[in-house]
C-alpha cells in the first residue's frame, strides 16, 4: 500500500436503510402505545425530523480521508477544508463496518464507514488494513 492514500467517501445506502428502518420501527411503536393521536403525531413528526437531521450530518461529513504514513488521518470536507486528526486506539474494525474514533483540536464524532460508503471496490479493505497497521505503531511520547 502506497501512503499517503486518499479514499473517496460517499453517502452509504446501508446506513440510510438502517436509519430509516430504526426510525420507522420507533414510529410504529409510538403509534401502537395507544396514546392520544396528537401525542403520537407529534412524536412521529419528531422522529422524521431526527431522521432528516441524521441524514444531513452524513451528507455534510467528510468527502474523503487521507491515510498518512505517520498514523494520522486527514479529513477532507466538501467545502475544501481539511482537519488533521489522530486515530484513537478504541476504534472498531470489522469486515462489514469501521468505526473510527478521532482525536483532534475540537470534539469530533466517530467516523462510521460502511463498505458501500467508499468509492473504490478495494478501499474498505485498505482502510481496515491501515487501521490495524496504525494500532501496531509504537505509542508517541
Amino acid at each position: 500500500m502506497q501512503l499517503p492514500l486518499t479514499l473517496q467517501l460517499k453517502p452509504s445506502r446501508i446506513y440510510l436503510i438502517v436509519l430509516a428502518s430504526g426510525h420507522t420501527l420507533a414510529g410504529v411503536a409510538v403509534c401502537l402505545l395507544g396514546w392520544p393521536w396528537l401525542i403520537c403525531t407529534a412524536l412521529v413528526l419528531l422522529l422524521v425530523l431526527l431522521l432528516q437531521r441524521s441524514w444531513r450530518q452524513v451528507l455534510n461529513g467528510p468527502s474523503a480521508v487521507l491515510l498518512r504514513a505517520d498514523g494520522k488521518l486527514d479529513l477532507l470536507m466538501p467545502d475544501a477544508s481539511s482537519a488533521l486528526v489522530e486515530v484513537a486506539t478504541d476504534s472498531l474494525v470489522l469486515p462489514w463496518l469501521v468505526i473510527v474514533h478521532l482525536h483532534g483540536e475540537s470534539k469530533l464524532p466517530p467516523l462510521v464507514i460502511w463498505p458501500d460508503a467508499l468509492a473504490g471496490a478495494d478501499d474498505h479493505r485498505q482502510l481496515r488494513l491501515w487501521l490495524k497497521w496504525c494500532a501496531a505503531l509504537p505509542e508517541k511520547a
